[in-house]
């Protein structure tokens, strides 16, 4: 008889640790990722376990793809089973249940609520407490992300990749939120059960609309979120998706976060229910919006090629001329302020003006608001004092200097007269009497060979076009658009 070969076998723990918490959360999750063979507690049944259908293929096993910062996808080695570690930054204690870590490091940052958290993460795959679990209950603790922040529900590459982690703030959904959304996924399946929702108050209804942000995907939060809102609004009248917006023209003097605190203030002053009055206060938002440049304030070609009107204008105006009417560039006028002179300059309006547009913008947005929401909801008033709080600083500024008077001054002066680009890179204007410009565009177009004069409507012009394009057989590239226009020139 042959010798019979002796094998040996190595254990290697995967994970070692003094708790025995961790121990076993790391033995259920392995027990969970890998077999249920290797459940060992007495009663453990080896083929008890449910089969997961969607089990990855070979390849998504031991390979997965997540984005990096710069949009690319990059592919990524996995040892598949090495349980994901994490502790915070200088610390040497490491843990897998992350959950309990959460909790602990939520209560105490509630003594410092400015402060960012930072935890170090250990690469891995796998969740001792699954990632399910961590979604459900801390989906809404935001993450910082490149520049801004995501929620945690989106972050599960960045657990994974391994590295170190911000937590700007640490959000636990209550039972009483998970409770909501579970009548709620009841709604989704039986219709009939939506007509309770009809004869609760508004303060209820609310708590609902709240607990949308215990729902995974959005599909699932867009349609709770459409179903509340209507019921809202067809038993007590009230639009709750509707928010204050404030659009204010950008100003560098101008604080935003100040304006976005006068605006909450202002909520409160709102003849409102309470939970309503909460919410109201929590949506308004503060945007910024463009501010007109020179060239948007000065030019008025457009209007003068419209109205087709070609008489002279200039006749006793002591400006340069050519050929015995008005043309010259803005630039070429005597004590001229430097900011007209560039058509891409934004001017700033003196501090007194300045403040009473933003009281008007602030009135604008609560005005809007009220007729969105179709009753009144009390009188909203903004002090001159409440808006000079939102400024920086207070440099009133000289219209002489450059200001927003200057510019509407010298617009007053060459009323009459067509102000346009000449060049959109330097941003020059060209000053030029009525009769010069029409005779301009008279050459450019209707002069000039390159152009041909349809006398047809257009929708004559677009039929044969179609029967061309189908001629020389171009369909076969792309379908006509039938509801394809030549516009306006």
């Amino acid at each position: 008889m042959g010798k019979i070969g002796v094998h040996k076998y190595a254990a290697i723990p995967v994970f070692t640790s003094t708790d025995r918490k961790d121990l076993e959360a790391v033995e259920s999750a392995l027990i969970r990722t890998w077999s249920p063979a290797l459940n060992s507690r007495p009663g453990g049944n080896a083929r008890c376990g449910k089969k997961n259908k969607k089990r990855p293929g070979k390849k998504e096993r031991y390979r997965k793809q997540s984005s990096d910062g710069d949009g690319k996808k990059k592919v990524r080695h996995v040892v598949r089973g090495k349980i994901i570690e994490i502790k915070s930054s200088g610390s040497n204690y490491d843990t897998v249940k992350i959950v309990e870590f959460l909790r602990g490091m939520s209560k105490k940052r509630r003594k410092n609520k400015n402060k960012d958290v930072n935890i170090e993460s250990m690469d891995g795959d796998v969740w001792a407490d699954g990632w399910r679990l961590m979604r459900r209950l801390f989906g809404e603790t935001r993450v910082k992300w490149d520049w801004g922040t995501r929620p945690l529900r989106k972050c599960k590459s960045l657990f994974e990749d391994g590295g170190v982690i911000t937590l700007r703030r640490i959000s636990e959904a209550s039972p009483m939120t998970l409770k909501l959304r579970d009548d709620r996924v009841g709604m989704f399946k039986s219709p009939w059960k939506k007509k309770k929702l009809l004869g609760l108050g508004v303060a209820d209804l609310l708590k609902y609309y709240g607990a949308v942000k215990a729902f995974t995907t959005n599909r699932s939060r867009a349609k709770a979120r459409l179903m509340i809102s209507q019921a809202i609004k067809e038993a007590h009248g009230v639009s709750v998706r509707k928010r204050v917006v404030a659009r204010i023209r950008f100003d560098d003097r101008i604080k935003k976060s100040e304006v976005a605190r006068l605006v909450r203030r202002k909520v409160e002053g709102m003849q409102l229910d309470k939970s309503m009055k909460e919410i109201v206060r929590q949506r308004a938002r503060v945007v910024w919006t463009k501010c007109p440049n020179v060239g948007s304030i000065l030019h008025n070609h457009r209007r003068f090629a419209l109205s087709g009107a070609s008489s002279c204008t200039c006749a006793g105006l002591a400006y340069p001329k050519r050929d015995g009417h008005v043309h010259f560039r803005i630039g070429e006028l005597n004590g001229i302020s430097p900011i007209v002179k560039n058509a891409k300059n934004v001017p700033k309006q003196q501090e007194e003006s300045r403040e009473k547009r933003l009281i008007e913008e602030v009135m604008e947005a609560f005005s809007l608001w009220e007729d969105a929401y179709g009753r009144p909801c009390g009188k909203i008033e903004v002090t001159r004092e409440e808006a000079r709080s939102c400024f920086s600083r207070l440099d009133v500024e000289d219209g002489s200097e450059g200001g927003m008077e200057e510019v509407v001054r010298i617009k007053d002066e060459l009323k009459g007269l067509v102000l346009a680009p000449l060049d959109r890179n330097p941003g020059d204007t060209l000053v030029q009497c009525l009769f010069l410009y029409a005779k301009g565009m008279n050459e450019t177009f209707f002069k000039n060979e390159s152009y041909r004069i349809c006398r047809e409507e257009e929708r004559v012009e677009l039929e044969k076009a179609k029967l061309e394009y189908k001629k020389r057989a171009l369909d076969v590239h792309g379908e006509w658009n039938e509801k394809g226009r030549f516009g306006d020139a």
